[in-house]
């Protein structure tokens, strides 16, 4: 799983047959202080996420496919949680 914020989203004129009438979203990996990591990748959004939401996305091909309900789709990366707040207890941090 990864924690991120929406960037933005993805139109594409032309795309795979299976990812038709999909929203795909722009998401920048944080760590835990809200700082960026990493580059953004692609996710597609089962949970309605819009540009500013904080998110947790599932980065693995099968599971996806499962959260979106289809099979054999192109998807490695799925928005399934909109995040409201985060509380970590300091003594789990290294």
């Amino acid at each position: 799983m990864i924690y991120g914020i929406i960037k933005g989203t993805v139109v594409a004129s032309h795309k795979n047959g299976k990812l038709k009438g999909m929203k795909l979203l722009v998401v920048q990996p944080l760590d835990l202080e809200n700082k960026p990591l990493g580059k953004c990748i692609l996710a597609s959004d089962s949970v309605q996420a819009g540009p500013g939401d904080r998110v947790i996305v599932n980065r693995e091909g099968g599971g996806a496919n499962k959260v979106m309900g289809l099979k054999e789709a192109p998807i490695a990366s799925v928005v399934v949680g909109i995040v409201d707040s985060i509380e970590i207890d300091k003594k789990y941090l290294n």
